[in-house]
């Protein structure tokens, strides 16, 4: 009967629609993180925004919302551990982690973490054994809840204490003396230096301390098939080279 095929003709054509619908991803911005992300009055920028829109124009079928909800970095593990969040940019890779989300690979990027000291302070550092080898004067400083700073705090020898909930407050005690080090990633240190004012008080200290993947976080609630997705989307920038030009391009 004509009326039974143009039923059947609407039914595939909503099923196609359906199935074509964009996946709406949600992800919060890490606070206190430049140049992974900044907030603007006119929006969120930086590294990881601009990692989500090449995603979605090389998968069409994905798109994000949240990226203007700032959050620590806690509050968003939780997020995904709980559902409430979809994904999470740009995280390093620790095995409690893996309990709460599932990291997808390839990484974003690779990154450097290096030390800020005093202006005044003529120490000389260039590794983690010329830290080990001040012992209780090393002191290291880092934002609550960095991963990094934990690895750092794990080896021999090695004082380090979460500070203040971000750079500025670190920075800020560790001009006033309590603490010898701020730890930070080597691409934002001079931005977060800068916000916080202290260019002439504080120096960047010339050396790798650790470097480290950070990877695209995926919540273990959300369904595989849009989890392998997400991994094809990445896998396609990190092939044509734009994630690389996208790392190049928040370098400070």
């Amino acid at each position: 009967m004509p009326w039974m095929t143009r039923m059947l003709a609407l039914w595939l054509l909503a099923y196609s629609a359906l199935a074509h619908a964009a996946i709406v991803l949600k992800i919060a911005a890490q606070e206190a993180t430049p140049p992974k992300f900044i907030p603007t009055p006119s929006g969120t920028t930086g590294f990881c925004p601009d990692v989500l829109r090449a995603i979605e124009r090389v998968d069409p079928n994905i798109r994000f919302s949240g990226e203007s909800s700032f959050e620590p970095s806690l509050r968003m593990l939780d997020g995904l551990a709980a559902g409430r969040l979809d994904v999470a940019c740009a995280l390093a890779f620790t095995k409690e982690r893996t309990d709460k989300a599932v990291f997808l690979r390839p990484p974003l990027f690779t990154t450097d973490y290096v030390l800020a000291a005093r202006a005044d302070d003529p120490i000389v550092i260039n590794n983690v054994d010329d830290l080990r080898k001040l012992g209780a004067d090393s002191a290291v400083l880092g934002v609550r809840g960095m991963q990094i700073l934990r690895r750092l705090a794990e080896q021999e020898g090695i004082h380090a204490e979460e500070g203040g909930n971000t750079p500025k407050a670190n920075l800020e005690k560790l001009a006033s003396g309590r603490g010898r080090f701020f730890l930070y990633r080597s691409v934002g240190m001079k931005t977060v230096i800068k916000e916080a004012g202290l260019e002439a008080k504080i120096r960047i200290v010339p050396a790798v301390i650790i470097r480290t993947e950070l990877y695209m976080l995926a919540s273990r609630h959300l369904p595989k098939a849009q989890v392998d997705e997400l991994e094809q989307a990445i896998e396609k920038l990190k092939q044509s080279g734009e994630l690389a030009r996208i790392y190049t391009k928040w370098q400070d």
